[in-house]
């Protein structure tokens, strides 16, 4: 007492009462001092154990709210007439990284994303004005690491409960639920897309085999919209027959029935023919569908329409006979393929080349019945067939090519292969042509050799053998080597035309001479001529040259072909004699 100058207020203490609960009491005491002395002293005590046990029972009632707060998902919020926060769940930094005192008193649209403002004011603004109803909406709210984050805001008006005072909301975070919600309408969108887009025809069951899914392709192939009726009574509703286009399909029978009953359909054929229309030919695939537990969740069929394939390879058999026939009255051997190399006619030259005959060879593949090999190096040669089918474009034999014949005959042969192509050049086959060039093969062989024995020859004799055209420089198209004794200039030179005859002239012989050759080739005679030409060194010599010129069968001249000597000595030896 003495400490507080003999002055205690509002002092608490505690005491026991007879039963030994806790008692507490306010005491007050005032001391009276006279000449610095003590003289009185007042005190008075009042009983406060009902108002302490309540406020001890508060205080755990607000520490219980704070942790309930603290730990459920909604941030709570109290907004007050004037827009501003005037409460804040302490779990809001928990789910916003805000601290509840960071935002009291702050305006309560201040971190709502700036695009979404206007809208959360309308929703405040209705609630203000009709306190009896409930909001609730979404908005982007900002993080305190500035991210904004999706929420899900209930509010409602308790402006006038006086333990409130303000508008009450909840919120919490949905961004996840958000995009999760986002992605799967897009998915859903594109797969509605997807579906309209589809060229092929898609339906599905469900579960209780009832059809839910017909995309437009579909649609329009039946001429009707989806009706959902089960499965099995596709055939009434649907036209849908056999491939022939006439016969109903059994319920059984229907490609989506068979795969609701777990079978795995790979391109049944079938025709949907709707009264009044064309038949469409159909081949359809499907499966069941299953879910990750193994659970049938219904079917689905694919259905691809092969009406133009079909009719293309129909009008290919009603004209194979007319083709046949036409092949059949040809001079050349001709075989035909389909689009995979296998024989599907032969006709008669080509049935006495490669000894096969066109029943026999149906089906075969190309290579077994059309036997070629490289006539230089018995190797085998490459079948063109292979080629025009793969590339799409005409190929022809190379030459040296052999044909041996099922008896072992062989023929030298030439030929061409071109693919057979249908509408949107899809190739359906091929056509192989090829005749017998075996004795033009030896002509050209015999002719080949002749001329190696005439270069043999040109390339040995002591004088030139040339042949040129007839224009101004007699440009040579062949000159043996002996050229190069005789001028100083290589054959090649000449061969190239990096020289000539005509530059070579002496300037005094070079006028008649060129008059001359004109003279006899417009007569067809041959002419003889001796004049002088320039050797490389500078030096003349004296030539004599014989020539002709060659004409085809109607008179016209082709080329000039002649033989050129060195008559130098001899023209030296006549002037010394002279």
């Amino acid at each position: 007492m003495i400490e507080h100058n003999y002055q205690l207020k509002d002092q608490l203490s505690v005491e026991m009462d007879v039963d030994g609960n806790e008692v507490y009491f306010m005491n007050n005491v005032h001391g009276i001092i006279e000449d610095d002395q003590l003289v009185r002293v007042w005190a008075s005590q009042r009983d406060v154990t009902e108002q302490k046990k309540a406020e001890q029972s508060l205080r755990r009632t607000e520490a219980l709210q704070n942790k309930m707060v603290s730990n459920i998902g909604d941030v709570i919020v109290i907004i007050d007439k004037n827009g501003n926060n005037r409460y804040k769940s302490p779990n809001i930094e928990k789910h916003f990284g805000w601290k509840p005192e960071e935002l009291v008193g702050k305006n309560s649209f201040s971190l709502i994303h700036p695009e979404d403002r206007d809208k959360a004011q309308l929703y405040i603004n209705h609630l203000q004005k009709n306190p009896d109803e409930k909001v609730s909406y979404e908005i982007r709210y900002q993080h305190k690491n500035g991210e904004y984050l999706w929420i899900n805001f209930t509010a409602v008006n308790l402006m006038d409960d006086p333990d409130v005072q303000g508008i009450l909301g909840n919120y919490h975070d949905i961004t996840e639920q958000k995009e999760a919600r986002e992605a799967l309408i897009r998915e859903q969108e594109f797969n509605d897309a997807l579906l309209k887009a589809a060229t092929d025809g898609i339906v599905a069951s469900d579960e209780n085999g009832d059809l839910v899914l017909f995309n437009e392709t579909a649609k329009d192939w039946h001429g009707i919209d989806l009706r959902k009726i089960p499965i099995e009574e596709g055939s009434t509703y649907y036209d849908l027959y056999h491939i022939d286009g006439e016969t109903p399909l059994e319920p059984h029978e229907i490609p989506l029935v068979r795969a609701f009953k777990g079978e795995t359909v790979q391109n049944a054929g079938m025709a949907i023919a709707p009264k009044g229309q064309p038949a469409r030919y159909i081949l359809a695939s499907g499966s069941p569908v299953v879910g990750e537990n193994g659970k049938q969740l219904g079917a689905v069929v694919l259905m691809r329409d092969v009406t133009e394939r079909l009719e293309t390879e129909q009008k290919l058999l009603e004209n194979e006979e007319r083709l046949t026939a036409t092949l059949r009255s040809i001079g050349d051997g001709v075989i035909t393929c389909d689009r995979n190399g296998n024989v599907v006619s032969v006709n008669q030259v080509a049935e006495r080349l490669t000894g096969w005959k066109s029943k026999e060879a149906k089906g075969h593949d190309i290579d077994k019945v059309f036997n070629i090999i490289n006539s230089k190096t018995r190797e085998k040669a490459i079948n063109p067939v292979q080629e025009a089918l793969n590339k799409g474009v005409i190929v022809g034999l190379a030459n040296h090519t052999i044909l041996i014949s099922k008896e072992g005959t062989e023929f030298q042969i030439a030929d061409s292969c071109a693919p057979i192509k249908g509408k949107d050049d899809e190739i359906l086959g091929c056509v192989l042509v090829f005749r017998d060039v075996t004795k033009e093969y030896k002509q050209r062989e015999d002719l080949r050799k002749s001329e190696e024995r005439f270069k043999a020859l040109a390339y040995n004799v002591p004088g030139v053998i040339y042949l040129c055209k007839n224009d101004e420089r007699y440009s040579m198209t062949f000159i043996n080597h002996q050229v190069e004794r005789l001028t100083g200039y290589s054959s090649e030179a000449f061969m190239d035309d990096n020289i000539s005859f005509t530059e070579l002239y002496h300037p005094e012989d070079k006028e008649w001479i060129i008059q001359e050759v004109d003279e006899a080739l417009a007569e067809q005679r041959t002419f003889q001529l001796n004049y002088r030409i320039r050797h490389k060194d500078g030096e003349y010599r004296w030539v004599l040259e014989h020539g002709t010129g060659i004409y085809d069968e109607d008179g016209t001249l082709l080329y000039l072909e002649g033989y050129l000597t060195d008559i130098t000595e001899q023209k030296e030896a006549e002037e010394l004699v002279y």
